[in-house]
């Protein structure tokens, strides 16, 4: 069949066939390139609770905030980030936290009008990855007052308690979050739609040329016909 098309429409089919491959290639890439951006809404509360000598003293942060992965982009190295304009409400003896950020060791960090040495990190898990899974909250940790630093200094001396031989110990605290998946656009999705789009217009096109084709190919072949006696 293909010997028998005119060079014309030969041409014409092998066009079409090309474009025809090449939106196919552009869907695959759509695909592969829509990696699902996540973020998850994340609200709860914390507390560091004060040592055995100081069971009425407390700190106690109730937050919500954001959290985006984003493995579409090309510097995405799998750890989330604060994503959105949190709100904090903290309340106890260590002063008025705030968020301070992400790390790749899976924790949110805040961090007080004390300074530094007043952080507090919600542990989580699964933290680090594609967003696949909703990541949840299981702890807390006083990290500013963990070692000698947190004898010496008065903030943290209703939070710390010492082991046996005198040390003094990590400070951890009960932590909740109700994390909720917030609806992202997937990267790519747009731009498959329109060459899905595209190529279904590129298809009926083709289809129509086709049939039209081959109505004026057969009324050429009828006409070519000649009666008896009748000279070319």
């Amino acid at each position: 069949m293909w010997v028998c098309l005119p060079e014309a429409y030969r041409r014409k089919v092998t066009m079409f066939a090309k474009l025809g491959g090449l939106l196919l290639l552009l869907l695959a890439l759509g695909a592969v390139e829509a990696r699902a951006d996540a973020v998850y809404e994340v609200i709860g509360t914390l507390t560091i609770p004060g040592n055995s000598s100081n069971p009425g003293v407390g700190e106690t942060i109730n937050y919500s905030f954001e959290l985006g992965y984003f493995p579409s982009l090309p510097d995405f190295l799998g750890t989330p980030v604060i994503v959105g304009t949190p709100i904090v409400t903290s309340f106890g003896p260590l002063g008025t936290y705030s968020i301070g950020g992400t790390s790749s060791q899976n924790y949110v960090s805040f961090f007080s009008s004390l300074g530094v040495h007043s952080e507090i990190d919600l542990l989580m898990y699964p933290f680090n990855g594609n967003g696949d899974t909703a990541p949840y909250a299981f702890e807390a940790w006083l990290y500013g007052c963990i070692g000698t630093f947190g004898l010496s200094q008065p903030f943290c001396a209703p939070f710390v308690e010492l082991d046996a031989n005198g040390n003094p110990l990590d400070i951890y605290g009960p932590a909740t979050a109700a994390v909720y998946l917030v609806s992202t656009p997937e990267p790519g999705t747009l731009s498959m739609s329109l060459l899905g789009i595209l190529a279904l217009c590129v298809a009926v096109t083709f289809g129509r040329n086709l049939r039209q084709r081959g109505i004026q190919y057969k009324a050429q072949g009828s006409n070519s016909t000649l009666a008896p006696g009748q000279r070319a």
